[in-house]
């Protein structure tokens, strides 16, 4: 005698395999990767065999250390991003951003990151401390850093010196750009914006101005 799956059951079990492929099904990734840039337009000759000079990892504050971008919310509070999201460190970002802005400035070919040297193999060690770096109230884009020079390979009158900037962008959000990791490209643009001025402050220490 055959046996038969009556009509109901046939039914429940269609209904529950399509119920567990739904929950096993991934879920949708709507997050958003950004990355730094640098934004200086190249103002000196290109010089090849400049003084080595290095840029460190930034030292970052803690609600700055994250993976997640740090943006104001509507009620005007700040908070990591779900959605977001840094591309790469931050501290590297700006690093590299740093870098590349005051090779476009001084034209030093040799003003790198420095992870991209071997050893100690350069002459100056610029070290970042950023304080601040964040839309504040207003909706202006605050930066606020430290910067401190070490000679490397010093003369004896030489010592590590350290300058403080406070650097303020306008913030252009597009028109209904509510949610925070909407704002976002807005802000980044802000935040390439003030790392230009910060790298023009270094280049003119570079040259003593």
């Amino acid at each position: 005698m055959k046996s038969r799956i009556l009509p109901w059951a046939a039914a429940w079990l269609m209904l529950l395999c399509a119920s567990s492929c739904r929950i096993l099904a991934p879920l949708p990734d709507h997050s958003e990767r950004h990355l730094l840039e640098p934004a200086a337009p190249a103002r000196a000759a290109a010089i090849p065999d400049g003084p080595a000079v290095a840029v460190a990892r930034t030292q970052l504050p803690a609600y700055l250390d994250r993976t997640s971008l740090v943006l104001r919310d509507g009620e005007g509070t700040l908070a990591p991003s779900p959605l977001a999201l840094w591309g790469e460190p931050l501290d590297i970002a700006l690093a590299r951003v740093t870098a590349a802005n005051l090779r476009a400035l001084t034209g030093n070919a040799r003003i790198l990151p420095a992870d991209d040297f071997t050893a100690l193999d350069y002459d100056t060690l610029i070290e970042l401390r950023i304080h601040r770096f964040e839309e504040d109230r207003t909706g202006s884009l605050r930066l606020e850093a430290s910067v401190t020079f070490v000679p490397i390979r010093p003369v004896e009158s030489e010592k590590p010196r350290t300058t403080h900037h406070k650097i303020t962008r306008p913030i252009s959000f597009p028109e209904g750009a509510v949610s925070p990791h909407r704002r976002a490209p807005a802000v980044i643009e802000a935040m390439n914006d003030s790392l230009v001025g910060l790298a023009e402050k270094i280049a003119a220490m570079l040259s003593g101005d």
